[in-house]
């Protein structure tokens, strides 16, 4: 409720949708301060490897997440191992199996306590490890690819921004899914705008 009257989320169809930035940002400091307790509980070195998968709305998969926190895969396990034994984390049951924070909250606080620069390169390093690692199946990734450069278009990643903005939405039409290539297309005109401002 408190979210909604802020501003910070919108009911549309029955459904709270919300920018994941403006959310963190109005969460009530009660609310965050009982997160927090619950992620200092955890090493630094988690909370580091929590912070790049909160970066990562949806769920997130291990090799990408090590990779960009900079841990090899056997130390990044053990540090989903603190998180899923402090019910921070749950492993999803889908074929894919990724990991996914317990509450949007969780996320949202992490997320929130990233500096926008910082937000920006994590997008960029997240963007970059998803094209090394579906190099070969990358039209899979069109949407993941083009949601993180999206977000890491202040930094200077307008050109990839734009071209994978725009191959998603040529995807998302070819599967009749109007709603999500109307969100890419708009994606891709806001970078052409933010382009042009770059001096």
């Amino acid at each position: 409720r408190n979210l909604v009257e802020s501003g910070a989320i919108r009911i549309e169809d029955g459904r709270y949708v919300g920018d994941p930035d403006s959310i963190a940002a109005n969460l009530p400091e009660g609310v965050r301060e009982v997160v927090g307790r619950r992620l200092d509980r955890l090493s630094d070195e988690a909370n580091a490897l929590l912070s790049v998968g909160s970066a990562m709305p949806g769920g997130f998969s291990l090799d990408i997440c090590a990779s960009v926190a900079g841990f090899d895969v056997d130390r990044a396990l053990d540090l989903l191992d603190e998180a899923l034994a402090a019910a921070v984390l749950a492993e999803r049951t889908d074929a894919s199996g990724p990991y996914e924070f317990n509450h949007a909250l969780i996320r949202q606080s992490l997320y929130g306590e990233l500096s926008t620069p910082r937000r920006v390169r994590m997008h960029q390093r997240i963007g970059e490890a998803i094209e090394a690692r579906y190099a070969d199946r990358i039209e899979a990734h069109l949407t993941e690819l083009a949601y993180h450069f999206f977000q890491a278009a202040p930094g200077g990643e307008t050109e990839r921004a734009g071209a994978y903005a725009r191959r998603a939405g040529e995807r998302a039409m070819d599967a009749a899914a109007g709603d999500e290539a109307g969100r890419h297309c708009d994606m891709a005109l806001r970078v052409i705008d933010l382009d042009a401002q770059t001096p």
